[in-house]
């Protein structure tokens, strides 16, 4: 690429792509060429427009990485984007993974989730309630006794409830059982 620049090429990279790919019958890459150099001729005519108007086209000097952007840009138009960002090197474009999401993205997902939450919560609600006035017996669930997988990540919003003074429930008629002995589930995954 260093060459081409001391040649006095404006745009290696996309001379390099005519040079490796166009090719007798080869017209998806003679178009993708042709592309490529009439959207370089316009950077250049908009780089002179900011000159003054006696500087000659052969002196204007295009932003840094113009060939590089014409040249992913023209590819992923016409052959479509692929996840992640690309990144120079030797080069050449390689295909990075995506850059992490900024913090306002997160809280953004966050929010929205938080809200997807609250709307199946109340659709579960309506459900339950539907399947009540229906006749069917619904279990009343106590909160989870169980600790978070990731307790560095989550904290307790609820009061624990004592596994031990809790009465096991028949899950067919939500009634305690009352001849049975009282399970510490809680013991069973320490």
């Amino acid at each position: 690429m260093d060459a081409r620049r001391r040649e006095g090429s404006k745009f290696p990279e996309i001379d390099v792509f005519g040079d490796v790919y166009v090719r007798p019958g080869n017209e998806l890459a003679e178009s993708l060429h042709t592309t490529m150099v009439e959207r370089s001729q316009l950077v250049l005519q908009e780089s002179a427009s900011q000159l003054p108007p006696e500087t000659p086209i052969e002196s204007v000097a295009p932003p840094q990485d113009a060939g590089f952007q014409i040249l992913t840009e023209t590819l992923d138009q016409t052959l479509g984007r692929r996840p992640g960002t690309y990144c120079r090197g030797m080069g050449n474009a390689r295909q990075r993974e995506p850059r992490p999401h900024s913090s306002a993205q997160s809280n953004s997902q966050v929010t929205a989730l938080t809200a997807q939450v609250a709307e199946l919560q109340g659709q579960m609600s309506v459900i339950l309630q539907s399947l009540a006035q229906g006749g069917f017996p619904i279990p009343q669930f106590r909160a989870s006794t169980s600790q978070p997988v990731h307790p560095e990540h989550a904290h307790q919003t609820t009061a624990p409830v004592d596994a031990q003074t809790t009465a096991p429930v028949d899950a067919q008629t939500s009634e305690p059982h009352t001849g049975d002995d009282p399970v510490d589930f809680a013991s069973l995954f320490d």
